[in-house]
């Protein structure tokens, strides 16, 4: 985290805590405690996050190796066409998970 989003996030959490409680009846310690409570909350949310973010990118960076094409005989489109068993296999070896509806 930055500096100057460390001291945004506790600029923020000043304006709340002024809105939230009278300051009478709390004082500094008590502040600093709730901002080092909610900052160690965050962490845990923003490495939880990371470690998300890191198994999205292993996931979308997985490649298949399709089987080899084939043209019908009588189709004049030019397509290519694919075995489904085959490519159903390729995707389970890369260890995709296929679901029939």
């Amino acid at each position: 985290m930055t500096d100057i989003t460390e001291l945004a996030q506790r600029e923020k959490f000043e304006a709340w805590f002024k809105s939230s409680f009278h300051p009478d009846k709390t004082g500094p310690y008590i502040k600093d405690q709730l901002y080092f409570a909610r900052k160690a909350a965050g962490a845990e949310l923003v490495e939880a996050l990371e470690k998300t973010q890191h198994r999205i990118t292993e996931l979308e960076s997985r490649t298949v190796k399709l089987p080899e094409s084939f043209k019908l005989a009588k189709s004049s489109s030019g397509l290519m066409y694919y075995f489904a068993d085959e490519v159903d296999a390729a995707i389970i070896a890369a260890g995709i998970k296929v679901e029939d509806e």
